[in-house]
């Protein structure tokens, strides 16, 4: 349920944006009303955008996925209340690696250690 593919992702909201209906009933906050979209999908695709930027920033040096996810951790300013929440954030970020792979911009090697293509 948590797992995402940020290509299909971006596509999605770029997707709305041409939609007609009067109202979007997004999967977090408020009903939002055609006048607002335009500013509501921008603020998430920047958002989608500025996570794969902090992941890729994260490979200055190859890192493992581990290490990925304290660079990006340290950079959000997060903590977690769980393994759960922390598994889920890995799925994520591991998410971005995945695009950024498709996008030639890092690769992975034996042993699961990535670095910048």
């Amino acid at each position: 349920p948590y797992a995402h593919d940020i290509g299909a992702q971006l596509a999605s909201l770029r997707h709305l944006a041409a939609r007609e209906e009067a109202f979007f009933v997004p999967g977090h906050g408020p009903i939002t009303p055609r006048a607002e979209l335009a500013a509501a999908l921008d603020a998430n695709i920047a958002a989608v955008e500025h996570a794969s930027a902090l992941v890729l920033a994260a490979l200055a040096e190859p890192r493992n996925l581990i290490e990925i996810g304290a660079h990006v951790q340290q950079a959000y300013g997060l903590s977690f209340a769980g393994l759960p929440q922390y598994a889920i954030f890995l799925s994520a970020v591991s998410a971005h690696l995945s695009w950024l792979e498709a996008q030639g911009l890092v690769k992975a090697e034996v042993g699961a250690i990535w670095s910048r293509g």
